[in-house]
């Protein structure tokens, strides 16, 4: 598969943020995995093997808080590109990286990484750069959501999720998206109640399917 021959990975803003020569080292070192739904990327606390990009399907990065709580950190799709922080410090994964469905996922290892960056130098300032986008998206996921009541949290969560692949339910639970949205498990299970009843979602065992448009709520009408 060429997969740099795809608009999505070869159009990501990071990619195209680079210069030629890294362009050209990164296409050449780059592998490809095939993964199966529930298939890992990595796990929370394995060492640093080196970056991915989702070329087909989604990929969901997963942390956990002290007690356990899963919380969704990235739905990776097409184009994305993750696992910068330990390709920068040498660190273990701080989350589970796992396929949403089946994907392909582009993969370029530690060693390569090592490689590429001792003949190109600028590709640590290129990922760090890429760490920057994840982390100013982050904040300003988290501004939005402060902002907002209960309901409107909740439903600019799975408006962003739905959107990735819409109509398809969403394997979260409850307990990850009071996690997500900073509220209580009971003040989202109310929120999901609600948006049932006016035929918004349906909810299924750990999964919510969008049916309808959340687009009001998520802007705070």
């Amino acid at each position: 598969m060429a997969v740099f021959d795809t608009w999505e990975v070869t159009q990501s803003q990071w990619f195209k943020a680079s210069d030629a020569a890294l362009r050209s080292a990164v296409s050449a070192a780059a592998g490809v995995r095939s993964l199966t739904d529930g298939a890992a990327v990595y796990r929370q606390g394995d060492p640093p093997d080196g970056l991915y990009a989702v070329v087909e399907g989604q990929v969901r990065l997963t942390g956990y808080s002290p007690q356990g709580i899963g919380f969704l950190l990235l739905l990776a799709g097409p184009g994305e590109w993750f696992g910068e922080a330990s390709s920068l410090d040498d660190g273990p994964r701080q989350q589970d990286a796992v396929s949403h469905g089946n994907s392909v996922v582009l993969h370029i290892s530690h060693g390569d990484l090592a490689k590429i960056g001792a003949e190109t130098p600028g590709l640590w300032r290129a990922i760090g750069r890429m760490a920057s986008l994840h982390q100013r998206a982050a904040l300003a996921s988290i501004r939005n959501l402060l902002s907002m009541p209960a309901a409107g949290r909740v439903a600019l969560l799975l408006q962003a999720l739905d959107g990735r692949r819409p109509g398809v339910p969403l394997s979260i639970a409850q307990d990850e998206l009071a996690a997500n949205v900073g509220l209580s498990r009971q003040t989202v299970n109310a929120v999901l109640q609600d948006l049932r009843r006016r035929g918004l979602i349906e909810l299924g065992y750990g999964s919510v399917r969008v049916t309808g448009d959340l687009t009001g709520i998520a802007q705070g009408d």
